[in-house]
């Protein structure tokens, strides 16, 4: 399985990667993580943060270039459908 730190990631990867898998991947023993799904599924943007209000900006403000970047190839998108997941800090 490719890595969440990969710079390339494939496109079917992150459609394909669960919330557990990606939980593996992200969680901190420090940090708060996130990942952001868009509407149809696929993990769009995800990292740490030190807080869950910072997580929070860093998804929200992801998301949105990534709405914007793929707004020319998509129909229509809706704001309904995306989910944002966070994890606390891991206890090691």
């Amino acid at each position: 399985m490719p890595s969440l730190d990969d710079t390339d990631l494939p496109v079917g990867f992150l459609e394909s990667i669960t919330d557990e898998e990606a939980q593996e991947q992200l969680r901190d023993p420090m940090r708060w993580s996130y990942i952001v799904r868009n509407p149809k599924g696929m993990v769009c943007a995800f990292g740490r943060g030190k807080t869950p209000r910072a997580c929070e900006r860093w998804a929200i403000r992801n998301a949105v270039a990534h709405a914007e970047e793929l707004w020319i190839h998509e129909e229509c998108w809706f704001l309904g459908g995306w989910r944002f997941v966070l994890w606390p800090p891991s206890e090691k």
